[in-house]
């Protein structure tokens, strides 16, 4: 008897929930630890690039951390859960950061998009590469993260492949914000 399996992984905190889907309708649920496997991105020295994470849900958080630890060596990564610890501490120093991953909500009320307008308002949005997080993509969130600055937007879940593309954007963008004629 030839018997198909579909596979469904779920992420959470470094274990991958497997659900094996047989063509007879039965399950078979495994889990497994599976350590990240790095994945090469044409970095010049970047590992120490200065990440901002700002997310109220620390789940997410902590994996968005461990994916940029883990898969692309990233070790200088700071993480808050409200937009407006987030304002404070880029306020304090504006030059710190140079790479924001911001979720869209906040239970304050404070928007992610809110945020990014306040800095690019500010004009501290000077040397950053920043993308908005959300489980909720709207044209109407996407255009504000857009208009204040943002490269576009990192839809959760997300994944190391979405991730990796990007970094990669926000490196090119970074190095051509820099460079001077």
């Amino acid at each position: 008897m030839n018997t198909f399996c579909y596979f469904l992984f779920i992420l959470f905190k470094s274990c991958v929930t497997i659900l094996d889907i047989e063509e007879n309708n039965t399950c078979q649920l495994s889990f497994k630890q599976y350590a990240f496997l790095p994945i090469s991105i044409n970095m010049k020295d970047e590992t120490n690039l200065p990440i901002l994470i700002v997310d109220d849900n620390s789940q997410y958080a902590q994996l968005l951390r461990k994916i940029l630890e883990s898969s692309f060596g990233f070790n200088n990564i700071t993480s808050v859960s409200d937009t407006k610890d987030a304002k404070d501490l880029i306020d304090s120093d504006p030059e710190k950061f140079r790479l924001l991953f911001i979720d869209y909500n906040f239970p304050t009320g404070y928007t992610g998009g809110e945020l990014l307008g306040d800095l690019h308002k500010a004009n501290q949005m000077h040397g950053k590469a920043a993308f908005l997080i959300t489980s909720e993509p709207s044209l109407s969130n996407v255009d504000q993260a857009t208009k204040a600055g943002a490269l576009g937007v990192v839809v959760k879940p997300f994944s190391r492949t979405d991730l990796q593309t990007k970094i990669e954007r926000a490196l090119r963008f970074l190095d051509n914000e820099n460079d001077t004629f």
